[in-house]
């Protein structure tokens, strides 16, 4: 039996939320207009600066500002000095925001636009806009109930309202589109080199020709700014492979591998699930466990942890472990070797990081099927009077019941 790749599980529970994000806008024609109307908007207000904004804050407010977001800040520094360097350094950050947007920011850029100075509820939109010190949210008034106003700095809004041009929206649609090939990449592959990137661009998009540095150079800001990603030598590296450099494990155990190409369609639709949960196995798994589970947020949650230690390569048996630990409980010992011969099936057919996106049946390397479970290793339901927690326990071990299957 061929050796299984030793990837710290927990991973599954680490893995990032991957979802495409629509373009708002039809065509980059809107553009023109939609400035227009956006300057008309927001020179109807008073305009309120970012030293203001800041003055509201303490001057703990302001260090831990500094802090999380790697701000150049002395805390021997007096309130208002304190205030004139954020100035400076939100404003740099602001603007290296601008010249390496995703459409997710520039949604939010424009919801903060058309909101500030509004009564409003904070949206979840807005959470990395107000963490970095692009936005603010100020106390509406002396009653809990009124909804704070949303403020967005003068000189913030100029350099937002400036970089809205027709050439502005190409390089953002340009990264989006780069953005979403990674998080599908990272589904399927793991790790990857540059240089596959590269090859995929060019595969889907023949009508723009990009030479390997400049895509680095793209990339680079989004690397540096989302953290989800790092570039490590000629490799792309998702932030859950980086501890332990299980991402290096990936690559021992794939080496000598061709990288499963997939379509344009299978590209969109991995940027947003780490399995194929459309496959009948996948389906088959999933009405076997509707009829134990009937909390759908745990049937989900168990679902795609199943998926995500397939794509890990682990064994069958380590899923039906993690399986009993949701505390799945079956008839009787047939209906718990069904389900790790469903596991064994659904694992074959996965795509999975050692085997570069190419599923164990596409490459001829199927998991073997494992021995059938012995009794005392699956929770069944019996027709037995009930056990209390001293009685010996059924299962023959010789130990209480408290102490061993009723763990």
């Amino acid at each position: 039996m061929r050796e299984k790749i030793e990837l710290p599980h927990f991973y599954v529970r680490n893995r990032l939320s991957l979802r495409m994000r629509g373009v708002t806008m039809s065509s980059n024609s809107n553009i023109p207009q939609m400035k227009e109307n956006l300057t008309k908007l927001v020179n109807g207000k008073n305009e309120v600066t970012l030293s203001e904004c800041l003055s509201y804050s303490t001057r703990d407010d302001l260090v831990q500002m500094a802090t999380e977001n790697g701000y150049a800040l002395k805390k021997s520094l007096r309130k208002q000095e304190m205030i004139d360097v954020l100035v400076s350094e939100i404003t740099k950050a602001f603007t290296a925001m601008l010249d390496g947007m995703i459409m997710a920011q520039f949604e939010s850029i424009i919801f903060a636009l058309r909101s500030h100075q509004t009564m409003i509820m904070p949206p979840d939109n807005l959470y990395y806009l107000t963490n970095r010190g692009f936005v603010y949210w100020m106390a509406a008034g002396s009653k809990s109930e009124e909804a704070p106003t949303l403020l967005f700095p003068s000189e913030l809004i100029q350099l937002a309202l400036a970089f809205f041009t027709e050439e502005g929206m190409l390089e953002v649609t340009e990264r989006e589109t780069i953005h979403v090939m990674l998080q599908a990449m990272c589904n399927l592959y793991g790790t990857f080199p540059v240089k596959l990137v590269h090859e995929l661009y060019q595969k889907y998009n023949e009508s723009t020709k990009m030479n390997e540095n400049v895509l680095v150079e793209i990339l680079k800001p989004s690397l540096d700014r989302f953290q989800e990603f790092y570039l490590i030598g000629d490799h792309i590296v998702p932030d859950f492979l980086m501890e332990e450099e299980a991402y290096q494990t990936i690559l021992g155990q794939s080496e000598g591998m061709e990288y499963y190409i997939p379509t344009f369609e299978e590209l969109l639709y991995y940027a947003s699930h780490e399995v194929d949960e459309e496959c009948e196995l996948y389906k088959e798994v999933y009405s076997f466990f509707q009829t134990k589970i009937k909390d759908n947020n745990t049937l989900d949650k168990l679902m795609k942890g199943l998926g995500c230690l397939c794509v890990q390569d682990a064994t069958p048996s380590y899923m039906m472990s993690e399986v009993n630990n949701t505390g799945v409980i079956f008839e009787d010992i047939e209906e718990a070797n069904q389900l790790l011969c469903l596991l064994t099936d659904l694992s074959n057919h996965t795509i999975k990081w050692v085997y570069k996106g190419n599923t164990p049946v596409a490459i001829g390397k199927l998991n073997a099927y494992p021995n059938p479970l012995a009794q005392k290793n699956v929770p069944i339901i019996k027709d037995e009077p009930k056990v209390y927690p001293n009685d010996p326990c059924p299962c023959g071990s010789g130990k209480k019941y408290k102490k061993c299957c009723a763990r």
